[in-house]
């Protein structure tokens, strides 16, 4: 049985702490953001992917298999960005 796939749009506070619960009961989590800096926000022992991209672009949703999780969470502090994807 495969686990559950993840993908949080955001690490920002929510979105990392999101991720990082997620990470530390052993699921496939994916977290995106367009500011490579953000990534700092997850703990060291951060055990899931990251991807610098923009929730709104498609191409970039797809090559992290949006198509396989069973969940999406959009957290950026762009309202209108989060509707979008």
């Amino acid at each position: 049985m495969e686990k559950d796939y993840t993908i949080i749009g955001g690490c920002g506070r929510l979105g990392s702490s999101i991720a990082s619960k997620l990470s530390e009961a052993n699921k496939d989590v994916m977290i995106i953001d367009h500011d490579k800096s953000s990534f700092r926000k997850l703990p060291m022992s951060f055990g899931g992917l990251t991807m610098i991209a923009s929730i709104s672009d498609l191409d970039r949703l797809k090559n992290a298999q949006i198509n396989k999780a069973s969940v999406f969470i959009a957290v950026t502090n762009d309202d209108n960005a989060n509707i979008c994807a």
